[in-house]
């Protein structure tokens, strides 16, 4: 109880700690590349920060928050650059979201298949093939990345 002397309730103290754990994914800059470099860097660092930090995702809720917001910026600004325009940046952020919200619960199922706390269906498809989480991953990414410049960027 010591800690709501500090914080006024539970919703307040999950806030402080999901923006916490939000607050250790870096944005590249410009500098460091391509857009698709640049969101590529973003997502992958999302991902690792999550798949550390078990549940916080669930977390995220509709409130949002600094850090939250930070982070969508981050990816509208990248697509943005991409040259999609602020539309096709919201359903490119939206479909991201959804990919990056699959795939980290793809790696948690993994991670707990692994420590053997949870038995998944999973394990059962990729078996004979032995695809890594990252290979999944990078598959999903770039799969996702050229389906939305087809669809979405008109040069």
């Amino acid at each position: 109880m010591t800690i709501y002397n500090y914080v006024p309730s539970r919703e307040v103290l999950r806030g402080l700690v999901v923006d916490h754990v939000l607050g250790k994914i870096s944005i590249p800059t410009p500098e460091l590349g391509t857009w698709e470099e640049r969101l590529h860097t973003l997502l992958s660092d999302a991902r690792r920060v999550f798949v550390a930090h078990p549940g916080v995702l669930s977390e995220l809720g509709d409130k949002g928050s600094a850090e939250t917001s930070r982070l969508a910026q981050a990816v509208l600004t990248i697509l943005r650059d991409g040259g999609f325009s602020d539309d096709d940046a919201v359903l490119c952020f939206a479909t991201l979201f959804t990919f990056m919200t699959g795939q980290i619960d793809l790696d948690s199922m993994t991670v707990a298949m692994a420590s053997g706390t949870a038995h998944a269906t999973l394990e059962g498809v990729t078996e004979s093939t032995q695809f890594s989480r990252d290979e999944l991953f990078e598959f999903g990414f770039d799969t996702i990345i050229e389906g939305l410049k087809s669809k979405l960027l008109r040069n």
